[in-house]
């Protein structure tokens, strides 16, 4: 039965500075697109419709003068 090697390679726990998270996360960078936005999301063109009922479907509309 052939033994597996195990990496010898760096790991990410020995390269860690601790609980270090490397930013503020009281004051996060409101440039930053990463920060969630306030308020529910909202596409740009989303506009309510006033318009009532829609006319029923004529399939010889086209071809009506």
């Amino acid at each position: 039965m052939a033994q597996s090697k195990t990496p010898t390679g760096p790991h990410s726990s020995e390269h860690s500075s601790g609980d270090d998270l490397g930013f503020d996360p009281d004051s996060p960078d409101l440039e930053d697109p990463q920060v969630d936005p306030v308020g529910p999301a909202k596409a740009p063109l989303d506009k309510k419709k006033d318009e009532g009922k829609s006319k029923s479907y004529d399939p010889l509309g086209d071809l009506k003068p």
